[in-house]
């Protein structure tokens, strides 16, 4: 019987242990991983708005940033303005793919300008090639 109390006591303590420890709004279940936490609809950022999401013109005396593009170890996305310093052989692969597979004349020289942008879009692929594109441009 004292074995008993004396288990049941150190649960006991253990669970009011827990429960202090956890910051003010946590319950015990959640710190213990058996109850996952309910999402505050107050802490959710607002929805857009429309006008938000709508591409602005820019006027006289200002000016239009654009996030950098990030490029993977294998060198994608592929975005025009790719292959100028050096030909991109990837660019060459699509290139190739677009004349032998979807009908263009693209000169094959690993150059991700204008002329292969405008293939790209006739053919219904977009501007920015990621390597899921790039796959399916070469029919893989």
């Amino acid at each position: 019987m004292k074995k008993t109390l004396i288990i049941i006591a150190l649960i006991l303590l253990i669970l009011a242990a827990i429960y202090f420890y956890v910051s003010p709004g946590k319950n015990v279940l959640e710190i213990v991983g058996l109850k996952k936490p309910v999402l505050d609809p107050a802490q959710l950022p607002a929805p857009a708005k429309a006008e938000d999401l709508t591409t602005k013109t820019p006027t006289e005396g200002s000016f239009v940033t654009q996030a950098p593009i990030v490029k993977d170890y294998n060198g994608f996305p592929l975005v025009e303005g790719d292959g100028y310093d050096k030909p991109n052989q990837s660019v060459k692969d699509i290139q190739k793919a677009l004349n032998d597979i979807h009908g263009t004349t693209l000169v094959i020289d690993g150059i991700f300008g204008p002329k292969t942008a405008k293939a790209l879009n006739v053919h219904g692929f977009p501007d920015t090639i990621y390597l899921e594109d790039y796959y399916e441009i070469l029919g893989v």
